[in-house]
């Protein structure tokens, strides 16, 4: 009688493009931190990547009603910039904040809107007031990548 060996079938392992499942000492609560700051990070990076076209007002021009909004839609570099706004604002939007900081966001925002209001169609009023929320936003966006950076390097274990 003639014994053969078998090689024992290896364990599944992940699927292609998935990750092994996590051992050691990293806890449920970590694990979930580090779930819920990923898709801030492929959000933001992919709106800065293909952010909306040049030349399109982030709002619908065939409803502009107020004279901030159709000198907005009136002039191809003011659109532009509200376009870029637009999309700035819609990346820092998605970023998770602590209660404070979301509520100061608004906040900034609101405050935004109503200057540009203010402005009314005077585009030499609004080209700097864009510029100046623009370069805000990106500080902002630029901030909160820096924070998920740092959270990502972060011993989860501290001593």
């Amino acid at each position: 009688m003639t014994f053969r060996m078998h090689a024992r079938p290896a364990a599944p392992g992940p699927l292609p493009g998935m990750r092994p499942a996590r051992t050691g000492p990293v806890t449920g609560k970590v694990e979930a931190r580090r779930r819920m700051t990923r898709y801030p990070f492929f959000l933001l990076t992919a709106m800065i990547l293909f952010g909306a076209p040049a030349g399109a007002a982030s709002f619908d021009c065939a409803k502009a009603a107020k004279p901030d909004e159709r000198a907005i839609c009136a002039n191809a570099d003011l659109s532009a910039l509200d376009s870029e706004m637009g999309g700035l604002w819609f990346a820092f939007s998605k970023v998770p904040m602590l209660m404070g900081s979301s509520g100061a966001r608004r906040d900034d925002a609101q405050a935004f809107l109503q200057q540009r209001a203010q402005c009314g169609g005077n585009v030499d009023c609004l080209r700097p007031l864009y510029y100046a929320r623009i370069g805000a936003l990106k500080s902002g966006v630029s901030q909160a990548m820096d924070n998920y950076f740092q959270l990502q390097n972060a011993d989860p274990c501290p001593k």
